[in-house]
């Protein structure tokens, strides 16, 4: 089982989570436009550090543009991606 983000932190990692969202742009009755934050597509962006800061990954999930933006499935999947960097990186079984 994959740690989660509260596991890493607990174990001495520094755990940075970004998340960026879309936006669709909507016409106004009055001729206007306006922004409005949209429900489909985003990123979410992890970074890494190890406790002994030798080694920062960063990872990315991209939610598509037909699927709703989920936090937690977004921070699962760059998670998961940022891990199997860090295996590579120090060739050690992290966790």
């Amino acid at each position: 089982m994959q740690p989660s983000i509260k596991d890493l932190r607990r174990a001495g990692y520094k755990v940075r989570v970004y998340h960026e969202r879309k936006f669709d742009n909507i016409q106004k009755m009055d001729r206007g436009i306006s922004e409005v934050l949209s429900p489909k597509g985003g990123k979410t962006t992890v970074e890494i550090t190890t406790p002994n800061k030798q080694h920062t990954v960063v990872a990315e999930a991209q939610c598509s543009m037909s699927d709703n933006f989920d936090h937690k499935l977004g921070n699962s999947i760059a998670v998961g991606r940022a891990l199997q960097k860090l295996k590579v990186l120090e060739n050690v079984v992290v966790l």
